[in-house]
């Protein structure tokens, strides 16, 4: 056998390969051509000039224009914001080969990423949107779905929150029922039940009262131009609790309230101060105090409510105001707790732009103080 001329077999290969990478590089090219002469002269010869930029500028929608190097050549401040783009360029693999794939297809190209921003911490879920203009730029929509989403999980977890909350009373009704039919012969037995009926049915309505309150404060949401004295909020929700308290023998304490006026709602403002004396009732010893000031301080009104109750272990005192949530569910089940209360002072201070401050110690007591906001002086 000849022995094979390998050099000339390598050169080959090379003129063969070459050939057939030129063919694909030009099949490339004049399908980029052909996208580019069906496309407006405008688009197809992109430049960003002043008018353009200023459109940008005045957008509320995170957009940018990117040239065949993902460099920026245009911006709307809202996609500065989400804080990918560096030194001028886009600063974000995932999204970089997206804006590749639109500009290499000539087609328009829709993902969602989940995006930590530098620096930040913070992650952020995006949907994004790459247009094709031209044959290398590329318009790139930026969907921020952060906070859609959070609303989203809340109202999932709040949905099978209740369902599993209103589950127990609403069993042990059926169960109670069951067990008075059976006992019918049994007058002691069928009064004991139906008592334990009436407790769980009275829990029941103090649920759906809640959800129904926490609902109307969060439908409610957004501020108000009414103002209203804090002195007749505090007086309305000690009025109201006035008999929960003799009934467990706690003396109720409010010190002279300030003639303070806070922006708000009269109804909402009752329903917070009263939650927080309630949980200072429900969780406190009989022949104890509890005791209620009102002062002004650095601009804002503090309503404190102070108990000499069981106090709250120092890994549960972030969570009290999450919906649902119980530090010990079986005092709560004895109290007619629901686990919403607090979480619906959450939600009212915090519409009316004001924090919540906590103290508590096992065995001591605790103190829970409404921070809210004066008007300025030109409101009142």
């Amino acid at each position: 056998m000849e022995s094979l001329d390998w050099p000339l077999i390598a050169a080959a290969v090379a003129f063969l390969s070459g050939l057939v990478l030129t063919v694909v590089i030009s099949r490339h090219r004049r399908r980029r051509w052909a996208r580019q002469a069906a496309l407006p002269a405008a688009a197809s010869t992109l430049a960003l000039g002043n008018e353009l930029r200023v459109v940008l500028s005045r957008l509320d929608a995170a957009v940018m224009v990117l040239d065949d190097r993902d460099r920026i050549l245009g911006a709307s401040p809202p996609a500065y914001g989400l804080r990918l783009i560096r030194d001028g360029f886009l600063d974000n693999g995932p999204v970089r080969l997206l804006a590749s794939d639109a500009r290499y297809d000539g087609q328009e190209k829709v993902s969602d990423i989940k995006w930590k921003a530098k620096g930040t911490g913070l992650s952020k879920q995006l949907v994004l949107r790459a247009t094709p203009l031209g044959a290398d730029h590329v318009l790139l929509q930026v969907d921020d779905q952060t906070e859609a989403k959070r609303v989203e999980d809340i109202r999932r977890d709040f949905v099978a929150n209740v369902s599993h909350e209103l589950k127990t009373p609403v069993g042990a009704l059926s169960l109670l029922a069951e067990t008075i039919a059976g006992a019918a012969d049994d007058a002691g037995a069928v009064a004991r039940f139906a008592e334990m009926m009436q407790a769980e049915a009275a829990r029941l309505t103090t649920l759906v009262q809640e959800i129904i309150e926490l609902s109307r404060v969060q439908a409610n949401a957004g501020p108000t131009e009414r103002l209203v004295p804090i002195a007749l909020a505090v007086a309305e929700a000690v009025d109201h609790l006035q008999t929960a308290a003799d009934a467990k023998e706690i003396a109720l304490v409010v010190q002279q309230p300030t003639e303070s006026m806070v922006r708000g709602d009269l109804d909402q403002l009752v329903m917070a101060v009263r939650n927080v004396i309630h949980n200072a009732i429900s969780y406190s010893e009989p022949h104890t105090t509890v005791s209620v000031a009102v002062v002004e301080r650095d601009g804002d009104v503090l309503v404190t409510v102070a108990d000499q109750g069981i106090g709250i272990p120092a890994a549960a005192q972030a969570r009290i105001f999450e919906r649902f949530y119980r530090v010990d569910p079986a005092r709560s089940r004895l109290t007619g707790g629901t686990g919403l209360g607090l979480s619906i002072v959450k939600n009212i201070v915090s519409e009316l732009g004001g924090l919540i401050e906590i103290w508590s110690q096992p065995k001591v007591g605790t103190t829970v103080t409404l921070r809210l906001p004066l008007p300025s002086k030109d409101a009142q």
